[in-house]
């Protein structure tokens, strides 16, 4: 998902250090849900949304006993 935000920006509107955006891209750090909601908001984007996208660019699955 591309929102063509520079770090910068985003940290900007999310009120979150550009580093600690730049761990979470690079994946060296997960965010708690606390962050991903906020940044979420600062995007306009429901936190479902976003989810379900990074969902689906992961691969994951249930195993087939959860569903």
């Amino acid at each position: 998902m591309r929102l063509k935000m520079s770090q910068e920006a985003l940290a900007a509107k999310s009120g979150y250090e550009r580093a600690f955006i730049s761990l979470i891209e690079l994946g060296k750090t997960n965010p708690s849900l606390r962050s991903i909601f906020d940044i979420c908001a600062s995007v306009d984007m429901k936190p479902s949304v976003f989810l379900r996208q990074v969902e689906q660019l992961s691969g994951f699955a249930l195993p087939d006993k959860i569903r």
